[in-house]
C-alpha cells in the first residue's frame, strides 16, 4: 500500500482533476493504516491466544476498549488533528485492546505455569 497505493486508489477513484483532494485523502489513509497494522496484529495474536485459553471475558471486554476508544478518538482528534483523527482513531482503538490484552495474556500464561494440565491435585 507504500508503494503502489496509488494505483489502488485508481481503480476506485476516476482521476479527473475533481478527484485530487479525494485521492490525497485516501493516500492518506492508506498510509496510516499500513504503517500501523503491526498493531493490529498483535491485537489479533493476543487476543486468539487467550480464547484459545478459554479466557474469554478479556478479548471482550478488549473489543468494548476498542469501540470506547475509536468512538471519542473519533469525536475529538478531528476538532484537534484535522480529519486524520478518524484515521488515527482506528489505530487508537487498536492500541487501546493491546494494551488490555497484552497483560491479560501475560497473567494468564503465568497462571498456567504454575498449574499446568494434568498436574496430580488440579481439577
Amino acid at each position: 500500500m507504500l508503494l503502489f497505493g496509488h494505483l489502488f486508489i485508481g481503480m476506485f477513484i476516476d482521476q479527473s482533476p475533481l478527484s485530487g483532494e479525494a485521492t490525497a485523502i485516501a493516500l492518506e489513509y492508506l498510509r496510516v493504516m499500513a504503517c500501523c497494522l503491526p498493531v493490529l496484529y498483535v491485537l489479533y495474536v493476543y487476543r486468539s491466544t487467550l480464547q484459545g485459553m478459554g479466557n474469554t471475558l478479556m478479548p471482550m471486554v478488549s473489543g468494548l476498549a476498542e469501540f470506547v476508544m475509536r468512538t471519542a478518538s473519533a469525536l475529538l482528534l478531528p476538532g484537534l488533528i484535522g480529519h486524520s483523527g478518524v484515521f488515527w482513531a482506528e489505530v487508537l482503538a487498536w492500541l487501546g485492546a493491546d494494551l488490555i490484552l497484552i497483560p491479560s495474556y501475560h497473567a494468564a500464561y503465568r497462571r498456567a505455569a504454575k498449574h499446568p494440565a494434568g498436574e496430580a491435585g488440579t481439577t
